[in-house]
């Protein structure tokens, strides 16, 4: 790919999954000192316990929720 038509084409063509990714690579390429993503935390909010993500926080998978619940106090 060498034209900016072509690249195009190629993001239109990927999941959605991808897209964020590339998004990701091209934010931290562009503007590396935006890109500080933020990842969940866990919170206690009354007698419920949350987990609190950013918008821009990176996806997590089932595995990481639990742990991070594992883990918490």
């Amino acid at each position: 790919m060498t034209t900016l038509a072509e690249i195009e084409q190629a993001v239109e063509a990927l999941s959605p999954e991808d897209r964020e990714e590339l998004f990701r690579f091209l934010s931290r390429r562009v503007r590396p000192e935006a890109t500080t993503t933020q990842r969940a935390t866990v919170v206690r909010d009354g007698v419920d316990v949350l987990l609190a993500a950013a918008p821009d926080s990176p996806p997590m998978t089932p595995e990481q929720v639990r742990s991070l619940l594992d883990n918490w106090p």
